[in-house]
């Protein structure tokens, strides 16, 4: 079959961590800090820590879900584009590696151009 290969960018969820926490709080107070004046409109204005947690998640998936296609489309076109520069003989050995390589997900047409590369190179 083909070798499982892990993804080059792996992307998580956003991550609630206490430094992320101490952070906002230190920005929040250095916004607060930075116009004495109205201090206190300014705090009335700004969210809680835990509001600001949740939106952030919330902004977090709506960004990387796209982000991810686009990344992955351009590694496709990199690779077809790598593909096609590639001379005839050595072009239908790389698809003939990529095509042999069953049903795996993780194997992508750039992984069986890397790997011919290293066959026949």
């Amino acid at each position: 079959m083909c070798d499982a290969l892990p993804s080059l960018a792996t992307v998580t969820a956003y991550r609630d961590t206490p430094r992320k926490r101490t952070a906002f709080l230190r920005k929040q107070r250095l916004e607060r800090e930075a116009l004495p004046l109205f201090a206190e409109a300014i705090a009335a204005r700004q969210r809680s820590v835990d509001e600001e947690m949740a939106r952030r998640h919330v902004w977090w998936n709506e960004r990387e879900r796209p982000a991810q296609r686009n990344a992955r489309a351009a590694r496709r076109r990199e690779a077809r584009a790598r593909l096609f520069a590639l001379p005839d003989p050595l072009r239908g050995k790389v698809r003939d590696r990529w095509r042999s390589s069953g049903s795996c997900e993780s194997i992508d047409i750039g992984t069986a151009l890397i790997r011919a590369r290293r066959l026949y190179f």
